[in-house]
């Protein structure tokens, strides 16, 4: 999901009100569903939306590793190494 306007901080609200509703969800067999989800804010050093993507993607692979059923969010993009 992209969300144009919100920083870290507001996307991780976002994204916790999301989890939230997710849980209320009864399923009818009583299975409990989770949900992680990975976010990341763009920077400078993003040179594309794949880069974007890749952080989001490896935060999200982190909250399955931390339990699932959670919210985290990538580092911004570090600088380039000067030469």
């Amino acid at each position: 999901m992209l969300v144009h306007g919100l920083d870290i901080k507001l996307a991780t609200r976002l994204a916790e009100r999301i989890l939230s509703q997710i849980r209320a969800i009864q399923h009818p067999s009583s299975a409990k569903v989770t949900t992680s989800i990975g976010i990341a804010e763009i920077s400078a050093q993003d040179q594309n939306l794949f880069q974007l993507v890749d952080r989001a993607d490896q935060a999200l692979y982190e909250a399955k590793r931390q339990g699932r059923d959670c919210v985290r969010s990538a580092p911004l993009a570090a600088a380039p190494a000067s030469a």
